[in-house]
């Protein structure tokens, strides 16, 4: 009877521990920069045109994704670690973000400081 009742615990306990849900990596917390190519919040834009560099660490995971967006929301874009170039960028004073997106439900995750830069037209001579 005490072996019955032994064996039937053991049984219970291992099934409990080999039911448990496996976590594969729970979602991270990034590390989020946004800079521009030469560090200065001084930027030429050519053509209404500039580069942004973005920033993240660790590797994002594979459903987030990044997007780059304007203060005023009149730029949103797709972006990737590393450069990504922005058309159609006014001059005057603009704030960008750096944003973590989850591709299943389009959520922001996690923002990044906001980037504040003094765009500037490229006039050549």
């Amino acid at each position: 009877m005490q072996r019955l009742l032994l064996l039937t615990c053991l049984f219970a306990y291992a099934a409990a521990a080999f039911s448990q849900p496996v976590t594969t990596r729970p979602d991270t917390s990034y590390k989020l920069a946004l800079t521009t190519l030469k560090g200065s919040n001084k930027v030429q834009a050519t053509g209404g045109e500039i580069v942004l560099i973005s920033h993240v660490t660790p590797s994002l995971l594979r459903h987030h994704r990044l997007q780059i967006q304007s203060a005023d929301h009149q730029i949103r874009i797709r972006a990737e670690p590393g450069e990504t170039r922005i058309k159609g960028v006014s001059r005057g004073l603009h704030s960008f973000t750096l944003e973590v997106i989850d591709s299943h439900t389009g959520a922001v995750l996690q923002t990044s400081s906001p980037l504040e830069l003094d765009i500037r037209r490229y006039i050549p001579r």
